[in-house]
Parts: structure tokens; sequence; C-alpha cells
């Protein structure tokens, strides 16, 4: 059976921004997975003028808003409704809009992939309400982890069914290649015998941007020289303003790059000799965590939440959130120690395997059809797809 699937994003950032971040990059690799299985993937992204491109197998339905944020989430729903009804979509997949099956009307199966389990005003009252009822619309939801599953289950024991389908890793894009590591470090100016620390995403303390800058003067007064290097948007991804926290990190001689380029992604990672991300809180799964692995990098992560699915205990050190000296000695052990980076990295590449994004699309797939199977979507609330744990 083919399927005509209607993705809905963010009504910010356009899904093919080139600087987007992991749920742009989500929808991009399934509807190309989507569409090269037979089926028919339409993303739906906001953009100024309105219009509708393709890139190779699938279409883009550009939708123009005038509205400022928060309501500008609200008004790039409601404007694609029209572009829905000449679709005819089977499936409406929402990505990180809780409030979207409402406003769709509710003719059409939807399902909401989680990335996170609470909004602003969801906690109690008149706000939990509101959004339990919203939640309520969708046919099921996905969380991209088994953490995230517990949590949004925990925090929304109402809500079912809801699924686990990990967020997946482009094996062709991201996979060893010194050479192109090599040629990134040229570019920028970094001597080959320094010792390359990289991280990759939003600069804030959520993402552990302050305990990395701790954690500098500590690896580099046990190693000489060291190269840290950060790419990523201030704070949210389509901000470039620096902030106070970005400024200290570059006084403190850390090389920041801003947003990376989709093209340059895999070069950096394949760059780098130890990849880091010390989220302090609330990371649901760590797609770039997925990613570095895939380029054969051993990791150095904080042991919190989806990060442990990430990752894996062959493939990365877990250090304890906001321990500034735990993630300094994890990130002095490995670059001290070239043989256990090396299986390290070999042990990720295994890991990943898992996040492939055929595998992810086939796992969506079976969503789709539990959710298109009459009276028998509640029967499945919970169950662990191909892909998960």
């Amino acid at each position: 059976m083919t399927l005509r699937i209607a993705h809905l994003g963010p009504s910010v950032v356009p899904v093919w921004h080139q600087r987007g971040g992991a749920l742009q990059r989500r929808m991009v690799e399934l509807a190309r997975a989507q569409a090269r299985m037979g089926d028919h993937p339409l993303l739906v992204s906001p953009a100024a003028p309105a219009h509708d491109t393709r890139e190779g197998d699938v279409k883009t339905a550009s939708i123009a808003c005038r509205l400022q944020r928060p309501w500008r989430d609200y008004e790039f729903v409601w404007r694609a409704r029209r572009t829905l009804d000449r679709f005819q979509p089977d499936v409406v997949h929402f990505h990180g809009t809780p409030h979207g099956a409402v406003l769709m009307g509710g003719e059409v199966p939807s399902l909401l992939t989680a990335d996170w389990f609470r909004w602003r005003g969801s906690g109690r009252g008149l706000g939990r309400r509101i959004y339990s009822w919203w939640l309520s619309r969708f046919t099921a939801v996905t969380a991209v982890s088994e953490y995230c599953h517990g949590r949004f289950t925990a925090f929304w024991p109402e809500v079912s069914p809801v699924y686990t389908v990990p967020n997946g890793v482009n094996l062709d894009q991201f996979r060893p290649d010194p050479e192109s590591g090599a040629r990134m470090r040229s570019a920028l100016g970094i001597s080959p015998s320094a010792a390359v620390v990289l991280y990759v995403g939003r600069v804030c303390e959520q993402k552990g941007s302050d305990t990395l800058l701790s954690a500098v003067p500590a690896v580099r007064d046990a190693l000489r020289p060291v190269q840290f290097v950060v790419a990523g948007p201030p704070s949210q991804f389509g901000q470039t303003r620096p902030t106070s926290l970005l400024a200290r990190m570059i006084n403190a001689g850390v090389r920041y790059l801003g947003a990376a380029d989709e093209g340059d992604l895999a070069a950096l990672y394949n760059m780098c000799d130890v990849f880091v991300m010390p989220t302090s809180r609330a990371e649901m799964f760590g797609m770039a965590v997925a990613e570095a692995e895939a380029c054969g990098k051993p990791v150095v992560c904080s042991a919190l939440g989806g990060l442990l699915e990430a990752a894996s205990e062959r493939s990365a050190l877990f250090v304890r959130p906001r321990d500034a000296a735990a993630l300094s000695a994890g990130i002095t052990t490995l670059l001290s120690d070239p043989e256990r980076r090396a299986r390290m990295g070999a042990a990720g590449i295994q890991h990943v395997r898992r996040f492939a994004w055929p595998a992810v699309a086939t796992s969506f797939r079976a969503v789709y059809e539990e959710m298109l199977a009459d009276g028998s979507s509640t029967a499945v609330a919970g169950r662990r797809l191909a892909g998960g744990r």
C-alpha cells in the first residue's frame, strides 16, 4: 500500500535550512527514506514568499506566515490546511507541534512526534487541560527515545497510544572520512598535531556549554596542544545574536564556527579526536552524538536521558551532568589513549546502525499502518518498534 504522508514541522526555521537542527533533519531524512520506499511524502515548511519546490523525490510546500511566535505556530498550521486539502494525505505527521491535530480538524489520521513532553503553560490548571485535549486529538504519538517515551507517558498518562521511534542517522553522509577531516583542519588553520575536541549544538546552559567552558583549562593543563571547537547557534536555531556565555567561550580561546552548514557537518566530525556533549538536562535523544559515532569518533557525554541510548558504554564515556572535573578527566583520558579512541570509534559505528533512516522509516510505516487499521490503534499503546530498545 502506497501512502501519501504530509510532514509539518516548526513554524520558523525551514526544513531545508542548511543550518537547521535535529527536527529539520529528521523531517528531510524521513521523507527521503519514505520516497525510496515508494511512498509520497510532502514537507510543509515556512518560507516567504510561499512556493513549492522539489528536492529529488521529495516535494516541499512552503507557507508564508506574518505573525510572530507564539502566534506564528498556530498561523502556520492553519494556513497549511489549504495545502493539505490539495495534497489529500493518508497521514499527517506533525513534528513538535502539539496543537496540530486540533487545527487540522481531525479528518485525517495524525501523528505527533514528540522531542519533548512539557510545553509552556502545560503543567497545571487550564493550560494542562487544553494541552491534554490537543494531544488526545492525535491518532498516535511517537517519542524519540525510550527515555522520552517514559517522561511523556508519565506526564500525560491519559494520552495513548505512544510508541518509541528514535531519531535517525544518514549513514551515507556520516561515515569515517579522514581526508575530509584533514581538509577541514587545514581550512580552519588547525595544526595536524593538535588534538581537537568538538561540540556541535546550541550554545546554552541546557546543553552544558558552561560546563564545557569550565573543563577547558584542566584539559589544556594536562595536554598540549588542544583545540576546542564549537559549532552551533547561540541559544536557539535561527538565532545569530551573541550571548554572554558565547562571548566567554570565545575569550577563553574556544574556536567558535557559528551554526554549522549541513554540507560541512560530516567533515567537522571527522576532524575531531573526541566529540563531547555535556548536556545538563532535558536531552531526549542526542542526534549529534549518533552522527559523531557514525563517523567513528569516541564520545564523552552526560549520563543523561536519551544520550544513554544514542551512545553505548562501548562507544562513549558517560560523566555526571554539570561536573566539569569529570568532563575534563574523560576528555583527557581519551586524548591520551589513541588505541582506546580507535576501539570506541569502531564500537560507535556498529552501535548507530540501528538508527539508519531506512530502519526508522520502516518503524514509522508500522505506526502509520496501525493508525489506519480500523479499531486497532489503541491495542498497541506503548509498543516498542524496530530501532528502539
